[in-house]
C-alpha cells in the first residue's frame, strides 16, 4: 500500500497514472482514497488481473468439467460390440451309399442295409427250397419268440416241436437273435470276412456249409439261463467259443443245406435260360459267381 502525504493530490495522481500505465490502461479497479483520520490513499490490484484469475478459474472448472464429462460420457455410452468374423464354415456333404441291386454290391455292415437288403431274394429262396422240399422249413413265429435281427424265423418241423416244449417249460419269451439264413445272406456275410477291412467280421462260413443254413440252429440272449431247458429237449450248446449258439440234435431232422442250393440254382436257370448253371447242389465257383449277380429284390420269375 502507498501512502500519501495529506494534500498531496499530485502525488495520487501520478501514481494513479502510473497504475492505468501497468493495468495496460484498461479496466484498473479503481484508485480508493481513504481519507479517513489519517487521511490514507490507497491502491488495489488491477481489476484486469482478477479478471484473469477469475476467467482461469472458470477456463479451468470448465474444461476440469469438460474433460471430466467426457470421460463420463466414455464410461457411460456403451460401446458397440465387438463383432469378431467367424470362420467359413466347412460345409459336409453326407454322399449315402449306393442303393445295392444286386448281392456283391452289398457292402455295408448295418444289418438294415447289408442282409437285410436282400430279403426279396431271401423269401424266392424259402419259398422254391418248400417247393423243391415240402414242409421243410415252418416258422416258429407263433411261439413265445421275440425275435431280433434279420434271420428268418424258419426251422425244421422237429426242432419248432422241440423248441415249443423248452419254452412252455420255462414260461417266459425267448428272444431270438439268429436263426434261418439264406445263401444269399450267407454269402453276403462270407464276401464281409474275405474283405478283412470290412466289417470285422473274425470268421463266416461259405454259403452252404453254416448251420444256419440247416433249419437247425439258434442265437439267443441269456443262453446260460436258457441252456438246461434246451438241452432237455434236444438243443446242444455249442460252448464258449460260440456261446449265443444251439443246434437241434434230435431225431427226425434233414440236411437241407444242398437243398437251399439246388433252389437257387433253379430259380437262376428260370430267369436266365441263356446262361444255364448245372443244378446240383453244390455252390461250385460259376454258382457263387451267379448268385453275386443275383438281384437283391428278387428275379421276376419265381415259377
Amino acid at each position: 500500500m502507498t501512502k500519501f502525504a495529506r494534500g498531496d493530490l499530485e502525488g495520487a495522481k501520478a501514481e494513479f497514472d502510473k497504475i492505468r500505465r501497468w493495468g495496460n490502461q484498461a479496466h484498473v479497479a479503481g484508485v480508493r482514497l481513504l481519507l479517513p483520520k489519517n487521511q490514507e490513499l490507497t491502491r488495489e490490484k488491477p481489476k484486469s488481473l482478477r479478471v484473469y484469475w477469475l476467467t482461469s478459474g472458470i477456463l479451468s472448472l470448465v474444461l476440469f468439467g469438460g474433460v471430466s464429462l467426457f470421460q463420463n460420457a466414455l464410461i457411460l455410452t456403451p460401446s458397440p460390440p465387438t463383432v469378431t468374423p467367424s470362420p467359413p464354415t466347412e460345409v459336409i456333404v453326407s454322399q449315402e451309399e449306393p442303393i445295392p441291386s444286386i448281392v456283391k454290391d452289398v457292402t455295408t455292415c448295418l444289418f438294415s442295409k447289408g442282409i437285410g437288403k436282400v430279403r426279396g431274394l431271401d423269401q424266392q429262396l424259402i419259398n422254391r427250397l418248400n417247393v423243391l422240399r415240402p414242409n421243410s422249413l415252418v416258422s416258429f413265429k407263433d411261439l413265445n419268440v421275440e425275435m431280433t435281427g434279420y434271420n428268418w424265423p424258419y426251422l425244421q418241423p422237429a426242432a419248432k416241436q422241440a423248441l415249443q416244449q423248452a419254452i412252455d417249460e420255462r414260461g417266459v419269451p425267448l428272444h431270438v437273435n439268429g436263426a434261418y439264413r439264406t445263401i444269399a445272406q450267407q454269402l453276403v456275410l462270407y464276401n464281409h470276412y474275405r474283405n478283412q477291412n470290412r466289417c470285422e467280421i473274425p470268421i463266416a462260413a461259405p454259403p452252404s456249409r453254416s448251420n444256419h443254413q440247416s433249419g437247425l440252429a439258434l442265437d439267443i440272449s441269456d443262453y446260460l439261463s436258457w441252456r438246461p431247458y434246451l438241452q432237455k429237449y434236444g438243443w446242444r450248446w455249442l460252448g464258449w467259443g460260440d456261446p449265443v449258439h444251439f443246434d437241434y440234435v434230435g431225431g427226425k431232422t434233414r440236411d437241407i443245406r444242398a437243398d437251399s442250393v439246388r433252389a437257387f440254382q433253379q430259380l437262376w436257370n428260370l430267369n436266365n435260360p441263356t446262361e444255364l448253371i448245372i443244378e446240383d447242389g453244390i455252390l461250385q465257383a460259376l454258382t457263387e459267381q451267379r448268385l453275386n449277380n443275383s438281384p437283391v429284390d428278387g428275379f421276376p420269375k419265381e415259377s
